[in-house]
């Protein structure tokens, strides 16, 4: 997804233009971890203490997969977010008040449509979403006997995201 003018203003950028190998510049990243549950409210608080306890010290936050909803295919789809839904603006104040960006390393998105998507939603330090990568190679398999077919349910992606953040171009998959 794009939001419009994320060209322009957001500080998080698609980029295609090569930069020099010598670049010096720096970006600071906060990695984050937890074993998320299928209770999105907890997610939910947990992801807004991490932004706010690594954000002060870094551009850019990143969040784990599925970390606001973890479960059974069923459960994580039926938990769907909009982009525009109350808990992606939670994680949108949580990036503006500490001047992060935010990367929600996965969610599982509702479209307008009523398409899910498996989508690695951007959050610039403004604390409005910029962009997001939808996941194009979903996870198909056959392991121990169980199966797994995410494309039977979530929609591909079309195309990598490269953005700017703090002048330093990231990919986001």
């Amino acid at each position: 997804i794009r939001r419009p003018g994320a060209e322009s203003g957001t500080g998080l950028q698609p980029v295609t233009e090569q930069r020099a190998a010598t670049d010096t510049r720096r970006l600071r990243v906060a990695l984050t971890q937890w074993h998320p549950s299928g209770d999105v409210s907890a997610n939910l608080a947990t992801a807004v203490e991490m932004v706010h306890a690594a954000g002060p010290s870094a551009d850019l936050v990143a969040l784990p997969e599925n970390g606001l909803c973890l479960g059974t295919g069923a459960e994580m789809r039926a938990a769907a977010l909009a982009v525009d839904s109350p808990e992606i603006a939670a994680l949108g104040a949580a990036a503006k008040a500490t001047r992060a960006a935010v990367v929600l390393g996965r969610v599982k998105r509702l479209s307008a449509d009523g398409r899910v998507f498996n989508t690695a939603l951007v959050i610039n330090a403004e604390g409005a979403v910029a962009a997001g990568y939808d996941k194009i190679h979903r996870f198909d398999a056959r392991i121990d006997g169980r199966t797994f077919a995410a494309s039977a349910v979530e929609q591909a992606g079309e195309r990598p995201l490269i953005i700017t953040v703090a002048g330093v171009r990231v990919g986001v998959t």
